[in-house]
């Protein structure tokens, strides 16, 4: 199963340009990462937002994590569901999500 998610700081990855992540913070968390190569089949930056290509299922709660932890950032999928540091999706109006932990600076 191929999975194309998305690395934001907004409610859907439709609204990205409302808090941007910017490239240059995203190539920094990125570089400081040891399992990305492994973790992440394919990424790119764009816009913003992180699109990310799992090597598997297996590796969506860690990418989650490090989307919280390292950009105070959300895991979401095409449809907006988001992805939580366990692997879990949860379905839930973008509109109602909680507001994001403060932001590394």
């Amino acid at each position: 199963m191929s999975f194309d998610l998305h690395i934001t700081r907004a409610g859907s990855h439709l609204w990205t340009a409302e808090n941007p992540i910017p490239r240059e913070q995203w190539e920094a968390a990125l570089a400081q990462w040891p399992r990305a190569d492994k973790v992440l089949s394919h990424h790119f930056w764009r816009d913003g937002q992180v699109w990310v290509y799992p090597e598997d299922e297996e590796c969506i709660g860690e990418i989650a994590a490090f989307a919280a932890e390292q950009l105070g950032a959300r895991l979401l999928g095409g449809n907006d569901e988001e992805y939580l540091p366990d692997g879990t999706a949860v379905f839930a109006d973008p509109a109602e999500r909680p507001q994001l932990p403060a932001q590394p600076s």
